[in-house]
Parts: C-alpha cells; structure tokens; sequence
C-alpha cells in the first residue's frame, strides 16, 4: 500500500521560513576578552589545584602510592587529570592543552 502527499513548493517554501531561527548573537570584543580572561582564570586556578595535589602526593612513600595505584613517575599527570577531571564532566574539554610530555 503506497501512500502520496504531496505539498506545493509555495507551501513548503512557506512552511520552512516560519520555522525560529537560533542565531549566535554577535558577540563583541570586550565580550571576547571577558571571555578569555575568564578562561585563563580557570587555568591558572586548575593548575595551581594540579601542583598542590601533586606535592601532596610526592610526600607519599612508595607503599601507599602503589597502594592507590600510583607510581611515582605518573604523580604529574595524575594530579592534572584530578584537577581538570570536573571539566570535562561539564562538558568542556581540556584534553590536548595539557599534555603530559611538556
């Protein structure tokens, strides 16, 4: 069984124009720069976060670090995924800007 519908172009032309737009506003320059201080804000803070839990686990011995999973030749990278952990949970993404082999 076939079933046909068929609509004037006119219709559909309509149809589709009266459809809501979302369009970005434009943003301006001040918002851009609002904008980016605000991300390096985040950065640094991140960062600062990243170093004390490293220091924090640097002052573990060999024991309780395997006892966590942890060597001790990973305690950089390992703190800096902690510190970034909850961003991209939040749907940002940071991997790549903070590569381990920098």
């Amino acid at each position: 069984m076939t079933y046909t519908c068929t609509i004037a172009r006119k219709e559909l032309v309509s149809n589709v124009r009266s459809l809501p737009v979302a369009s970005p506003a434009p943003r301006s320059f001040g918002a851009r720069l609002v904008e980016l201080g605000r991300l390096a804000l985040l950065a640094w803070n991140q960062g600062r976060i990243a170093r004390r839990s490293a220091r924090a686990l640097s002052q573990l011995n060999d024991r309780q670090l395997r006892d966590i999973g942890i060597n001790r030749g990973s305690i950089p990278e390992v703190a800096r995924a902690a510190a970034w952990a909850h961003l991209t949970a939040a749907g940002l993404d940071h991997t790549g800007h903070h590569d381990a082999r920098r």
